[in-house]
């Protein structure tokens, strides 16, 4: 059996090599369409859907989780034959406890072969195995079950979707050469069931964020720094850094947006906002050095806020990349008014941030 995964894990990782070498797609500037864009597209040879939030049980136990999808596109167009493998799907599911400081992880890759792994091309339906997101009726439905843990949650947007960058398009690269598109629903609710450590839970409240980019990549690197933050006055703030060279350059489209809890929306660019890091942390796993704590500040709206990691050790391990994507708490002020809230962060294992003021 050992051997069969490790066969398995070879012929993946030559599909993700025959990816790199393979000529882009090109990817025609669009306006986005719902429910259709939830969906996969072929043209896009990297797409990743992305569900990450906190959970409160009856009890009042809670939880961050996160449950990640990842296309890798070999070919543009589509295949009849069962044994095509089309894309390559790389997913994630975490759990966080904060009160226990533990980390779950769990992994599976697989080809798009015999529906191993797929998306639908015109609305939210991806999965992996027995892993899932699908949108039916209005209500996002994530389902993913290892033989440690489990989760199973309903989801309804209660906030409209964002369309960040340029109305849902982000250029990656000056040259156009990398075209992404990114969207997020910036606040679900509902409740569900998590089975963690042999304990089943029941959860009552739930608030999560989805966030779904695709794009057309070339010989070129980048690497991300992400915070989605959720606030108890039913506001978010959201900051996307792209950079390239190990993040020595950074990439002016890189933004933030403010979402007000009365539907107005403010968009930050790069100068608009600072942030500091107060704390890193090392991995004895990859070796890597994330700063895990950190200080936004927006100053011409006056907010900040200070950010620390629920638990220190969040780090992602994959073929395709390492990096730390985890829960954080939220406390700071705007304007005299003491906030409070979550987050979450998506921290790229680049060695420089220059973007870094202080």
């Amino acid at each position: 059996m050992l051997k069969i995964k490790k066969l398995a894990q070879c012929i993946l990782v030559f599909f993700i090599f025959f990816l790199y070498f393979t000529k882009p797609y090109a990817l025609n500037h669009k306006t986005l369409e719902f429910p259709v864009d939830h969906g996969m597209h072929q043209e896009a040879n990297v797409e990743k859907w992305n569900f990450f939030g906190h959970l409160e049980d009856s009890e009042e136990h809670t939880f961050g989780f996160s449950l990640t999808f990842f296309r890798l596109g070999l070919f543009a167009e589509p295949t009849p034959s069962p044994w095509a493998t089309q894309a390559i799907y790389i997913s994630h599911f975490t759990i966080t406890s904060a009160r226990n400081n533990m980390f779950f992880k769990a992994n599976i890759n697989n080809r798009t072969s015999f529906n191993y792994a797929g998306a639908s091309h015109n609305h939210l339906f991806v999965w992996n195995r027995a892993w899932s997101a699908e949108m039916s009726s209005g209500t996002i439905n994530l389902m993913a079950e290892t033989k440690k843990a489990g989760l199973a949650l309903h989801l309804m947007p209660i906030k409209p979707i964002l369309l960040h960058g340029r109305d849902g398009l982000l250029p990656i690269s000056s040259n156009g050469d990398n075209n992404a598109y990114y969207y997020s629903y910036p606040r679900l609710q509902g409740n569900g069931i998590l089975v963690f450590e042999g304990k089943e839970y029941k959860i009552v409240n739930a608030s999560a964020t989805m966030d779904h980019e695709f794009q057309s990549v070339k010989h070129y690197h980048s690497s991300w720094d992400k915070f989605i933050i959720q606030l108890d006055n039913n506001e978010e703030i959201i900051i996307y850094i792209v950079a390239a060279n190990q993040g020595n350059f950074v990439n002016p489209e890189s933004f933030g947006v403010i979402n007000r809890a009365d539907g107005q929306r403010i968009k930050l660019k790069l100068a608009d906002f600072q942030l500091t890091p107060v704390k890193s942390w090392q991995s004895s796993s990859s070796n890597m050095t994330y700063p895990v704590s950190w200080v936004l500040t927006i100053p011409q709206y006056n907010y900040r806020l200070s950010m620390h990691p629920s638990v220190e050790n969040q780090e992602i391990i994959s073929l395709i990349s390492t990096y730390w994507q985890g829960e954080a708490s939220v406390n700071g002020e705007n304007n005299g008014v003491q906030l409070s809230g979550y987050a979450y962060f998506e921290l790229s294992s680049q060695h420089v941030r220059s973007y870094i003021l202080g």
